[in-house]
């Protein structure tokens, strides 16, 4: 009973995170004319280090890439550390 209790009170009590970096999150990557194309998340940790996951939008397509880099003021260079990874 002590664990249910204490279940519901840490479901209720609200609960806050905060993105390291000032580009943190997913984004939908958007062309024009040819409309959606994939999602990206960006994850950013305190010394700039970015990592950045590309992934394809289509259901039957499970392909994603993943890239790093280290941003300097509004840029990044990323470079491959996963390549492309197709899932079968």
């Amino acid at each position: 009973m002590k664990k249910l209790l204490l279940t519901i009170i840490f479901f209720l009590l609200p609960i806050t995170s905060f993105a390291s970096g000032p580009y943190d999150g997913i984004y939908s990557m958007n062309f024009s004319g040819i409309g959606l194309i994939g999602y990206t998340s960006i994850h950013e940790n305190n010394n700039s280090e970015m990592i950045a996951i590309f992934i394809q939008p289509n259901p039957n397509d499970a392909t994603w890439e993943a890239l790093s880099g280290t941003r300097t003021d509004n840029s990044v260079q990323f470079k491959s550390i996963a390549g492309t990874v197709v899932l079968m």
